[in-house]
Parts: C-alpha cells; structure tokens; sequence
C-alpha cells in the first residue's frame, strides 16, 4: 500500500510522506522472537530425534539381551538334566554293584563256614 499520511495529534498535524509496505518473509524478520521460535524448535527437534534413537537403541539391546539370557537359561536346564540323570545312573550303578559284592561275600563266606565244618 502506498499513501500519503498524516498524524494529528490535539492541534498539532505531522505529515509523514509517503509509506510504502513491504511484505517479509517470516523467516528473513529481524525480529529476534521469532528467531528465537526457530532456534527453540530446531534445538526441540534435534532432542526428540535423539530422544528417539536412545529408546531405538536400549530397546535393542535390551531384547537382546533377553533372548541370550533365554538361550543360557535353556542349555543350564538341559546340563542340569543331563547331570542328573548321570548321577543317577552312576548311583543305580554302584547301588548295583555293592549289592552284588554283598552277596557275593555272604555267599563265599556261608560256602566256607559250610565247608570247614564238613
């Protein structure tokens, strides 16, 4: 817009002249608010952006972690089983054999108590 304007005040007039408006781009202001709403959300972007990737990545590596716990978890139980079942093996196992030494010792000894009285 282009005119010619004037102030009066009371009985006082000011003329001013012409004034011409020039239509600005929001970012080319000078106005430092509005930089400084530039600057605050490009700085808010920046930190939820990487906000973000730390969640990305602690979620990561978190079920990782989880999944090698599982797996640990897994062959635990099956050393334990196998333990197990060795253990009772090996006890049926000497079980086995003791009550077959006895028996071999109470027959040996009542064949000898029978033929020393003989």
């Amino acid at each position: 817009m282009i005119g010619s304007y004037q102030v009066t005040v009371g009985n006082l007039r000011f003329k001013l002249g012409q004034l011409k408006y020039q239509k600005l781009n929001w970012l080319q202001s000078d106005n430092d608010d509005q930089m400084l709403v530039v600057v605050a959300a490009a700085c808010s972007g920046t930190l939820v952006t990487l906000i973000v990737i730390i969640v990305a990545v602690y979620k990561s590596k978190s079920s990782r972690a989880e999944r090698q716990f599982t797996k640990l978890q897994v062959q635990l139980d099956a050393l334990e089983s196998n333990i197990r079942h060795e253990c009772k093996q090996g006890t049926t196992t000497e079980l086995h054999h003791s009550t077959l030494e006895s028996l071999a010792d109470t027959l040996f000894n009542s064949l000898t108590n029978g033929r020393l009285l003989m």
